[in-house]
């Protein structure tokens, strides 16, 4: 399960309290807003394009990923620190003594999911989606206007059941 009203409202409360009121966004702002480190080009566990380390406050971004294909990993840890997951161990860095697996913590929640739900509603908001498909935006409009990948635009279209109304 997730949360996805609490999600969302929390995405917005990021962007807002970042003073970002249209796209494309700055997850960068938002970290800094919100004191977490993005270090860019470092080693991250495994294949990891980005990984949240809460020991440091820091989001490690993997090197050689362009900019516009590392906003959603970024996003997606965003999502972890500010949603609350905990310093619960993922598997990778230091655990501690009352670290445990995140799949295996025993609250019903997806944290893996609601990081990324999270991720698409930072980068491309349901309202602002809505008002720029209203408008008549098609797909590469879309995907110069958010920043984002063609996967990304069409995942937010897709969760915010907005899909069958966006143009190629």
């Amino acid at each position: 399960m997730i949360r996805t009203k609490s999600v969302e409202l929390e995405a917005i409360k990021a962007l807002r309290t970042s003073g970002i009121d249209g796209p494309p966004t700055s997850p960068d702002r938002v970290a800094e807003r919100h004191s977490i480190a993005i270090r860019r080009g470092v080693r991250v566990p495994g294949t990891l394009p980005a990984h949240w380390d809460p020991a440091y406050g820091e989001i490690r971004v993997a090197a050689g990923l362009e900019p516009r294909l590392e906003r959603f990993p970024i996003c997606h840890e965003l999502g972890h620190a500010l949603l609350g997951h905990g310093a619960a161990c993922d598997g990778y860095g230091e655990p501690s003594a009352d670290d445990f697996p995140l799949e295996e913590a025993d609250t019903g929640i997806d944290y893996e999911r609601e990081a990324t739900y999270f991720a698409a509603c930072l980068i491309v908001p349901r309202d602002w989606l809505r008002r720029d498909i209203t408008a008549g935006r098609g797909l590469a409009e879309l995907m110069a206007r958010y920043d984002a990948a063609r996967s990304t635009v069409i995942i937010a279209a897709t969760t915010y059941r907005l899909f069958s109304k966006l143009q190629p």
